[in-house]
């Protein structure tokens, strides 16, 4: 599926050769313009398929925005409809290639405005030919289907050209998971396997700190890029919390012992609060009814705050 995508991105780039973003720019500025448009278009349907923002968000957008904008002429559709991208995009993003402004709307004569809207229908979707049955726009992709480093094969193809002169290179996907299997999944998996031996021989403490040692640990990636290693180093994070969260739940009393009273025979309650004590370290919280629970989304986003750091000299990275 990835290979059909990046044939469509071809396509969606192709169809902005035309489109002036800016008077008399180059060949190489006018492709990062479309790029980043585009960017722009597949992040939020990547956000509309995991569920962050309402299902089916673009189309629906550019819809409303025809019939409530329409009589006012193409600039005014194109005009509400990039602000709206633009809000949603900087709801969740603050990188550079995501936020700048390159929408090819302020110069357009009126058929130039109709020839980028047209565009931009079809690209999003809403123009698909019916007729021959084949959907190939960006909200007609299931992005949950595709490779996480969709962002990094587009920069590694449109917008890596020329800057390794200045030793800025792609790192493929693959080469990140080895790096990572050997640095940040060989690191905490010693540090998991000295909590889960602590819970399994009740070092309540030991396995404290341990915890504590596991939710310091940090990632820096000071060429990060489009963030390929650091999309794998997430994913071995959030393998190592797994694990633990297992071990936990293995060490946990059944339910009807845990509800009795503690005595020296039964000191279940005791080590229930221990358990539950590790858990809030890691990550767990209390939802409204005073119960412990892990909220994904949240707690990816604690995940990135609490591990990953980057940064990077091309303006261009992720």
């Amino acid at each position: 599926m990835s290979d059909t995508f990046f044939q469509r991105f071809d396509e969606w780039v192709a169809a902005f050769d035309d489109v002036e973003f800016v008077e008399g720019e180059s060949d190489e500025h006018h492709t990062e313009s479309a790029v980043t448009l585009l960017t722009k278009l597949v992040f939020v349907q990547t956000l509309a398929d995991y569920g962050v923002v309402d299902a089916d968000w673009l189309r629906k957008t550019w819809n409303g925005h025809e019939r409530s904008h329409g009589h006012d002429g193409r600039h005014a559709v194109l005009d509400a409809f990039f602000t709206d991208v633009s809000e949603q995009v900087e709801a969740y993003c603050d990188v550079g290639l995501f936020t700048r402004d390159v929408y090819p709307t302020g110069e357009q004569s009126a058929p130039g405005a109709e020839t980028v809207a047209q565009n931009v229908a079809a690209v999003v979707g809403v123009a698909t030919d019916e007729s021959q049955g084949e959907k190939t726009g960006v909200a007609d992709v299931d992005f949950t289907q595709l490779d996480e480093d969709v962002f990094g094969r587009i920069y590694e193809t449109y917008l890596a050209d020329g800057r390794t002169g200045h030793g800025i290179y792609y790192t493929p996907g693959y080469v990140s998971r080895s790096l990572v299997a050997d640095t940040v999944g060989a690191e905490l998996g010693a540090i998991a396997t000295r909590f889960e031996d602590a819970v399994e021989t009740g070092r309540w403490d030991a396995a404290a700190t341990a915890a504590m040692e596991f939710t310091e640990f940090t990632v820096l990636d000071p060429a990060c890029g489009t963030g390929s290693f650091l999309v794998a180093a997430f994913d071995t994070i959030r393998d190592e919390y797994d694990r633990l969260f297992e071990c936990l739940d293995a060490a946990r009393p059944p339910r009807r012992q845990s509800e009795g009273a503690e005595t020296s025979e039964n000191p279940s309650e005791g080590k229930t609060e221990r358990i539950e004590a590790l858990l809030r370290t890691l990550g767990y919280t209390e939802d409204e009814r005073g119960e412990l629970r892990l909220r994904e989304r949240e707690f990816a986003a604690t995940l990135v705050l609490r591990h990953v750091h980057a940064v990077d000299l091309d303006s261009q990275a992720l």
